[in-house]
């Protein structure tokens, strides 16, 4: 979610909790109506923004530094991430020749591989059938990914 939808979404909050406050406080009617309906277009708004924005699927070790720097690059950019870590934490469901439970929630795959592990890429592009960019877990990888995202 890209932060000025979070921000939405606080607002949002802070009206409705402020329509309870109102209403326990006995405040006239037309007020308490006002925040709720504050509330419901602010809430709405973020809520179909969200809703529209295309998902990502990263794909690489969980809280690495170059996967919260793909995460972020990510956000800047106005996707949103989800993540998987990849055939090397735990098994793969494709390899199982299963589908993959998150194949219809996302848009495309960002596969974070370091160049020195001798583990190979996954094959989530193979699996998903969907557009999948492999970011070399180095500044060099980095900076080209992230110089992508801007065009």
């Amino acid at each position: 979610m890209r932060r000025d939808d979070e921000y939405r979404m606080y607002i949002a909050l802070v009206f409705l909790v402020a329509a309870v406050i109102l209403t326990a406080a006995d405040a006239a009617g037309w007020v308490i109506v006002t925040a709720l309906l504050a509330a419901t277009a602010i809430g709405l708004v973020a809520f179909v923004r969200t809703a529209r924005t295309a998902k990502v699927l990263v794909v690489g070790p969980k809280r690495t530094a170059a996967d919260d720097l793909v995460i972020e690059a990510l956000d800047r950019a106005g996707y949103r991430t989800c993540h998987c870590a990849g055939p090397t934490v735990r098994a793969c469901p494709f390899d199982a020749g299963l589908p993959c439970p998150i194949e219809h929630r996302v848009a495309g795959i960002t596969i974070v591989h370091d160049p020195a592990s001798a583990v190979p890429v996954p094959r989530c592009e193979e699996a998903l059938r969907l557009p999948t960019v492999v970011v070399d877990a180095t500044d060099e990888g980095f900076g080209a990914f992230e110089r992508s995202l801007r065009r």
